[in-house]
């Protein structure tokens, strides 16, 4: 057995865990960078104890590096739209969540894109995985 993911917080503290749609955590040892990929449609799995609204923070990468224009980065809490960016840049998002929808929607929040790209194409390798974002960092808080 092993455990990949572990993350042991006191009672009472918001807890969130990457489900389906999000690829393995990658790591740059030259630039000490450390990111994920997000697929089409990625899910974070929020407990959040009662703790009241939320705020979920994305950082990423600026998607022009991969498209042309930028796509549309969409967060869904059950069947609200919570926010929508097209960055142009590198960005920093931040999306309220109030709990009563958090708490309807079962702890989920689902991150969408509208467009994807083939790693392998851009790359010139095998690789057959549909990426969209690449996300440096996320917290709920």
């Amino acid at each position: 057995m092993a455990i990949e993911q572990f993350n042991l917080q006191a009672a009472g503290r918001v807890q969130f865990g990457f489900d389906a749609g999000w690829f393995e955590p990658e790591y740059n040892p030259q630039t000490a960078q450390s990111w994920r990929w997000m697929g089409e449609r990625a899910v974070i799995r929020v407990e959040s104890a009662g703790t009241g609204n939320l705020t979920l923070r994305v950082r990423g990468e600026s998607p022009l590096r991969y498209f042309s224009t930028p796509p549309r980065l969409s967060v869904r809490v059950g069947d609200r739209v919570l926010a929508e960016v097209a960055p142009t840049s590198d960005f920093l998002t931040e999306v309220a969540i109030p709990h009563d929808v958090l708490a309807a929607a079962g702890g989920r929040v689902v991150l969408t894109s509208d467009r994807a790209f083939v790693a392998g194409e851009k790359e010139g390798t095998a690789d057959r995985r549909r990426l969209t974002f690449r996300i440096y960092q996320l917290t709920v808080e």
